[in-house]
């Protein structure tokens, strides 16, 4: 223990600090390199979440629409069903349903 930590003179106080400040740098480099990690994996997993509620509120404002008889829906229930939750893909499986037998699509809750 009395190696580590000598300070007889100027030149092994001066060595000493050097490695304190040295080894410091070192572990503050490596605790950067692993928080820049896990913020670059933090904020694709953010954007991927981003993408998908894009996508599902492009789905929606289209179904949405397609209650005026506006918009075609074609494109809407297939990205309901990839990206929304299990009730979401219930509601849009049988809003697809109905729609490819030609009835009209209700929008009241059900």
């Amino acid at each position: 223990m009395r190696g580590m930590l000598d300070f007889s003179s100027w030149s092994t106080i001066l060595t000493t600090l050097f490695s304190l400040v040295l080894v410091s740098l070192v572990l503050v480099g490596i605790r950067l390199v692993f928080m820049q990690t896990f913020q670059r994996r933090r904020e694709r997993e953010n954007r991927q979440i981003n993408e998908r509620l894009k996508v599902l509120i492009a789905a929606y404002k289209t179904l949405g629409g397609s209650f005026t008889g506006v918009l075609a829906v074609e494109a809407a229930p297939p990205d309901v069903i990839q990206l929304g939750t299990e009730a979401h893909m219930r509601l849009a499986a049988q809003a697809a349903s109905k729609w490819v037998v030609g009835r009209g699509l209700s929008s009241a809750a059900t």
